[in-house]
């Protein structure tokens, strides 16, 4: 590994960490399994960890295997997925071989990024103060016969967080009381960590960049020219060449396949065209809060489809529950119907979400080779 050497983390800090990325929900049941207390809500958690003895074997052992879990998750959790081949390297033998020796010739910038990882930055104010900046390299290591090139980075977004109707004042319980739930709105800023992975057998680099719900796909485009940028920089100073000159991989075929094969996870979002005799109309669907449900067999979108002469799908996406974990991961095929009818017709990219662990995304990696063409 090129970069920040392992040190010891406070349980408290770990935790802290896992909070910034992972939804409370999934989070609770973390802790739980370790052996850990929880509260209600991350705020709370937090407080009761902060006051647990560090030394202790038991909470040193949970602390080992929290940090193991979130080194996962930075690489695998909420992420947006783009695949570039070799096309043009003019040598491929001698730019492996150069990828291979940056693990012992790339220096690692001494930044508070590289000072705290694994770990993420929770100070607010450095958070604000960091926002915007260009991605900075940070750690540089292999896995599974692939080179990982971590880079890291602060943005902002808006996210939907539903509040918990204990938090409301007695004065406040008379009216909210007629809602089913309560949403709020927040804005949020954290530390990012999109990677590049170079898989020498498959002659291809992953992007592969965090996109929480609440960015927006204008901080989508600048996250993917920054790191891409970014990269192809460090490539051409000491492998020769930059990858992300070429065309991306095509994703379009994932989606006709993934929609016509009923019982494969479950549909909770589609967007389609449909034409009739005489019509045509442009439809996005998304199944709300209803868990298990499948937009495939959906009655109102069974009997749309008996009628219509033509349905072509451009986006959709699908959610997979897996017994014995505490994660449902979801692969989401983002397009628009400009897209399918634009030539060339190019769906650049996936977005794959709710992975917790390496297995989750390979789970999901599965699928995607499986449906991909």
């Amino acid at each position: 590994m090129s970069g920040p050497n392992k040190q010891s983390h406070s349980l408290f800090n770990i935790v802290s960490s896992l909070a910034e990325r992972v939804p409370f929900s999934m989070g609770k049941a973390i802790l739980q399994i370790h052996g850990l207390p929880t509260s209600l809500g991350w705020e709370r958690t937090k407080s009761g960890i902060k006051s647990l003895n560090n030394e202790l074997p038991d909470n040193r052992a949970a602390a080992d295997k929290l940090l193991t879990l979130f080194e996962e998750h930075i690489r695998v959790g909420e992420k947006l997925i783009r695949n570039y081949g070799f096309q043009g390297i003019p040598s491929k033998v001698k730019f492996v071989n150069a990828v291979h020796g940056s693990l012992r010739t790339v220096q690692i910038p001494d930044t508070v990024f590289s000072q705290a990882y694994p770990l993420s930055i929770t100070d607010h104010g450095l958070l604000k103060k960091l926002d915007g900046e260009a991605p900075v390299l940070t750690c540089i290591f292999e896995r599974d016969e692939a080179i990982f090139f971590q880079f890291c980075s602060v943005r902002s977004f808006r996210v939907r967080v539903e509040l918990d109707k204990g938090d409301f004042t007695d004065q406040d319980q008379e009216i909210i009381q007629k809602y089913s739930e309560i949403i709020g709105i927040l804005s949020s800023r954290r530390q990012c960590y999109d990677t590049v992975v170079f898989h020498p057998k498959n002659e291809s680099f992953e992007l592969r960049l965090d996109a929480p719900e609440g960015i927006s796909v204008d901080q989508q485009r600048r996250a993917i020219k920054q790191v891409s940028d970014a990269f192809d920089a460090l490539s051409n100073k000491h492998f020769g060449y930059g990858p992300f000159g070429g065309s991306p991989f095509n994703y379009h075929r994932i989606i006709a396949n993934l929609y016509q094969k009923k019982g494969e996870g479950s549909v909770f979002q589609l967007g389609f065209t449909a034409m009739t005799e005489d019509t045509s109309s442009n439809n996005g669907a998304r199944l709300m809060r209803r868990r298990g449900k499948d937009l495939r067999t959906d009655g109102f979108h069974v009997g749309g489809r008996d009628a219509v002469k033509e349905l072509d799908p451009y986006t959709i996406g699908v959610v997979w529950t897996r017994p014995g974990h505490p994660s449902s991961p979801k692969l989401l095929v983002p397009g628009t119907m400009q897209m399918l009818y634009k030539s060339p017709v190019l769906f650049p990219e996936i977005v794959v979400r709710d992975c917790l662990t390496d297995s989750d995304f390979a789970f999901v990696s599965s699928k995607i080779e499986q449906y991909k063409n």
